[in-house]
């Protein structure tokens, strides 16, 4: 297990890269109902630098398998670019 802190440098970039994934339709998942819920709740925020960050709009609205696909997509980006 690694610990990943949710900052502007580890959030950002995966999350812009999360977001091409599933416009270009090269994201898929099993169909589960839990997944599709929390995808859906997803909000993209942005910030004055053009960071963008997940947010919910309402607590009810959970998105944490959401992070943890765009945290472990830091994780894979990160070792892309050190092979690089």
């Amino acid at each position: 297990m690694i610990e990943i802190s949710q900052t502007v440098n580890n959030i950002s970039e995966p999350m812009k890269e999360f977001e091409a994934l599933v416009l270009s339709g090269n994201l898929r998942h099993d169909g589960n109902p839990a997944t599709t819920w929390m995808m859906s709740n997803v909000v993209c925020r942005l910030d004055k630098k053009d960071n963008v960050f997940p947010y919910k709009e309402k607590d009810e609205n959970k998105i944490g398998g959401a992070v943890a696909a765009i945290l472990s997509l830091s994780r894979a980006m990160l070792v892309k670019r050190k092979k690089n």
